[in-house]
């Protein structure tokens, strides 16, 4: 994931300052989106919104009904 100046617009609701990293919780549209930043990113705010550009080889999906990881081949 990289921010960027376009792509999934996120609603940012809070940010966990964790040391070298944050954990930015987000929502893209209906669906509740975890995200973990590098401390020496800027952090966006609870109320804000930014762009984020998915990386497919950091993605991960789960099943909603399973919460199992679904794997693609």
């Amino acid at each position: 994931m990289d921010i960027t100046p376009s792509g999934w617009t996120l609603q940012v609701e809070t940010v966990e300052l964790l040391g070298a990293e944050r954990l930015v919780h987000a929502r893209l549209g209906a669906e509740n989106l975890t995200l973990r930043l590098d401390a020496s990113l800027p952090a966006p705010a609870a109320g804000e919104s930014f762009c984020i550009t998915p990386r497919a080889d950091k993605l991960h999906w789960f099943d909603a009904q399973t919460g199992q990881l679904i794997t693609t081949a």
